[in-house]
């Protein structure tokens, strides 16, 4: 009704693990050809440049690292360097970002025991201020429900994300909770 079209893909991960159960997802283990894919995605959701008089918001996910958890477990714990993180992981961003994402969405899992919803390092540092994203943070949908047990509630855990560099929590996390 608000002329807000928001479509929750591309799905820029780089699967590492046959196991993990979202390779699907995906679209190979090649960095070179998920960045290519993605970031046609974006121009077809988009338009160049979001200048199409039919555009859709995209969002590149899941930022970062969801493909590369150890023994494939979703939702699971990354256990990688920066410089592996950065080579492999890392390009399928930028090249959504060349393209003019509008959105992109935190993942669910940790990276070196830090969850991606709550990680500033990567969601300010690396995200908005190295690569100079500008658009929206999303949380994943059911992901805030998942974490809060870590964190203490809900409440805390929402609050550790906003101040990581999430602006809008997870749908699936409002209809659940409510507006707080």
């Amino acid at each position: 009704a608000a002329h807000i079209d928001l479509n929750f893909s591309p799905a820029v991960s780089v699967p590492r693990d046959e196991r993990w159960g979202r390779t699907y997802e995906g679209y190979g283990e090649n960095p070179d050809l998920v960045a290519a894919m993605g970031a046609a995605y974006v121009r077809g959701l988009q338009g160049e440049n979001f200048d199409a008089e039919w555009r859709i918001i995209s969002t590149a996910k899941h930022f970062l690292g969801d493909g590369a958890t150890d023994k494939g477990y979703d939702r699971g714990n990354a256990t990688i360097s920066d410089d592996e993180l950065r080579a492999i992981h890392l390009p399928p961003y930028i090249a959504a970002i060349e393209q003019g994402v509008q959105s992109v969405m935190a993942s669910f899992n940790q990276i070196n025991g830090v969850h991606q919803h709550v990680d500033s390092l990567r969601l300010t540092v690396l995200l908005k201020k190295e690569l100079g994203f500008n658009g929206l943070i999303i949380t994943d949908g059911m992901e805030m429900d998942a974490i809060d047990s870590y964190y203490g509630s809900y409440d805390e855990a929402a609050v550790l994300a906003v101040k990581a560099g999430a602006e809008v929590l997870g749908i699936a996390s409002i209809f659940t909770y409510g507006m707080k």
